[in-house]
């Protein structure tokens, strides 16, 4: 403790005192050069420290030899962590990616609308102006990012650019036509404009994602951060993937960052079967200044930062939605007709993997079909049963009244 290290690390006083006299031994940016401690391992290896950590009789024994080695050893353990990765799964081309692309069969739907926009500043912590660049129709529909041509920055509104920039800490909240449910792994897929030089380094701009199911009460993923926060990544700085859990944006333009709805199973006023709005809120990278974004276990952020440019934050492309909640059955009307019943209703659109029956029962449980379509094809009636579809996708089905069968219903199931 008297050494200002009270909880194994460094204060900051301490270690930019020492800054000058560790640049000589290659500890310049707060990590050890892997060539120099490779070259320290024997030595380390003498003193109970073989990777990188001194046992405990060296560091509760005291002396200026057992003190250094402790200094020496965590400083070393220190760049050795701050050059390892997290345990998630890395961007595009590389094994193991979570990365989806653009035009992923799995994607069946887009967000198509907008319901708030919150502007941020274009550097957090200075007068500088709100970004202006994109619209809402920058962000509905398909992306369009990749390889776009970007009307240049100005100091006016660019409302026709592919991507919406937020801003520090802006914020949009999308809407979608048929809600987000939750299925079997990721449920929806976010893209942002970021550009990828290796599939470990991500020039990427990142957002916190939250979900809601009534547009009122939002509930956030657990985002995780890896990332050193030693070291300020600079303006025009790369992230690795892999250090990145929850976070839109970790993923180059083309490629969505996908978010599985269990993760938030139980969460107190969210219906994870019928997701209505995803809210994105710009990470503010600033890890030096206390102004910055934390998350879930309340470490800093580390992203690009400052970034004090109209296309400022991050910017979103589009919300992939990879499974949807089933749509509202349609009202079923009953007419009957001499000594047979006329029921009409309004077909769903063709849906692969659909199957639409209306059926007749006396006692709930017996259920016989009338009439059946499948994929969204048209409907094929029993015997004695005629169906008939108008251009206004009305359907009509004709069948004779059958004794003690007075029960009607419109069922539909997706099949595996």
């Amino acid at each position: 403790a008297r050494y200002g290290l009270p909880t194994g690390r460094v204060w900051r006083r301490y270690w930019q005192g020492m800054a000058s006299l560790l640049a000589g031994y290659g500890v310049a940016t707060g990590r050890v050069w892997r060539p120099y401690w490779q070259g320290m391992e024997s030595l380390l290896a003498r003193y109970g420290a073989p990777t990188g950590r001194v046992r405990t009789p060296y560091w509760q024994g005291g002396g200026l030899r057992g003190w250094l080695l402790a200094v020496a050893g965590w400083l070393a353990f220190a760049g050795m962590a701050g050059a390892d990765t997290g345990p998630y799964p890395p961007g595009p081309g590389e094994p193991g990616t979570d990365a989806i692309p653009a035009a992923s069969a799995y994607i069946i739907g887009w967000a198509t609308g907008v319901s708030s926009f919150q502007p941020g500043p274009r550097q957090a912590g200075t007068n500088s102006s709100v970004v202006s660049y994109g619209s809402a129709g920058s962000v509905t529909g398909p992306p369009d990012a990749a390889g776009a041509t970007y009307p240049p920055v100005a100091n006016v509104p660019v409302p026709a650019a592919p991507v919406l920039s937020l801003g520090d800490g802006g914020s949009v909240t999308l809407t979608f036509a048929r809600p987000i449910a939750d299925g079997e792994g990721a449920d929806f897929a976010v893209f942002e404009n970021g550009f990828a030089t290796t599939g470990t380094a991500v020039f990427a701009e990142l957002a916190l994602v939250e979900v809601s199911s009534n547009g009122a009460d939002f509930v956030r993923f657990p985002a995780v951060s890896c990332t050193a926060t030693a070291v300020q990544t600079g303006t025009f700085g790369t992230l690795d993937p892999r250090n990145l859990h929850n976070l839109a944006g970790k993923h180059p333009a083309g490629y969505g960052t996908p978010f599985d709805l269990a993760e938030l199973a139980g969460s107190p006023g969210l219906d994870i079967s019928r997701i209505t709005h995803v809210r994105l809120t710009d990470v503010t990278g600033d890890v030096v200044n206390g102004r910055g974004t934390r998350d879930s276990l309340g470490r800093w952020i580390n992203d690009p930062f400052p970034t004090n440019f109209q296309t400022c934050g991050f910017d979103l492309d589009a919300v992939g939605v990879i499974h949807q909640a089933a749509p509202d059955l349609p009202a079923l009307s009953l007419t009957m007709s001499g000594g047979g019943v006329i029921l009409q209703f309004t077909r769903e659109a063709a849906v692969p993997g659909s199957v639409m029956t209306l059926q007749q029962s006396g006692t709930g449980q017996d259920w016989q079909p009338l009439a059946v379509s499948t994929d969204g094809g048209a409907f094929v009636p029993a015997p004695d049963v005629e169906a008939v579809e108008s251009g206004a996708a009305l359907v009509t089905v004709s069948a004779p009244r059958t004794a003690g069968r007075q029960m009607y219903r419109l069922s539909r199931r997706r099949t595996p």
